[in-house]
């Protein structure tokens, strides 16, 4: 039988610290302390076998799966009533790696030039009469690293379709 890996030993195994940046390095320091004896906790005891077991409090970062994982999971069960009942496109826009220079120079200068270029994309070909010949919604999320832990900024898209209805506004296109 394998052992499965944790976060943890992911984290410590293939995190170079001094690759990083004082805010990403304290999310790895919680992440690496969460639900260990460094957080802190209680033992509890059973009064028939005097077995002892620890139970470690969370680090209650946002970033942790181990403590944001049943958060996250009702939320997006909440938000399903607010689905659109229209059709959903995922489109991701990736920063040239030769850029991540400028990303640790200027992130709110860089962050917003590309939320502003993905958005001006995806108008646009919302609005090409030969693909949708209307309007689009967009909802974004930010990521700034890889599954490797190294720089990779993108941006997730998730595209609404929806058309113009003449002068009286928008209607989505329901199918």
């Amino acid at each position: 039988m394998t052992e499965t890996a944790t976060l943890q030993q992911a984290l410590a195994r293939f995190l170079n610290p001094a690759s990083l940046d004082r805010q990403r390095q304290r999310v790895c320091h919680h992440l690496l302390a969460c639900r260990t004896e460094a957080m802190g906790g209680t033992v509890l005891q059973c009064t028939d076998c005097d077995h002892t077991q620890p139970h470690y409090f969370g680090c209650r970062d946002r970033h942790c799966p181990q403590c944001q994982g049943r958060a996250m999971h009702q939320w997006a069960e909440r938000q399903q009533a607010n689905i659109l009942p229209v059709r959903y496109y995922h489109v991701v826009f990736t920063l040239p790696h030769s850029l991540n220079g400028w990303v640790q120079l200027h992130p709110e200068v860089i962050y917003r030039l590309l939320f502003q270029s993905a958005w001006q994309t995806l108008r646009t070909f919302g609005r090409d009469p030969k693909r949708l010949g209307g309007e689009m919604g967009m909802s974004a999320v930010l990521h700034t690293w890889g599954q490797n832990l190294s720089q990779h900024v993108h941006l997730h898209c998730q595209g609404k379709r929806m058309k113009n209805r003449s002068t009286t506004g928008f209607v989505a296109l329901y199918q």
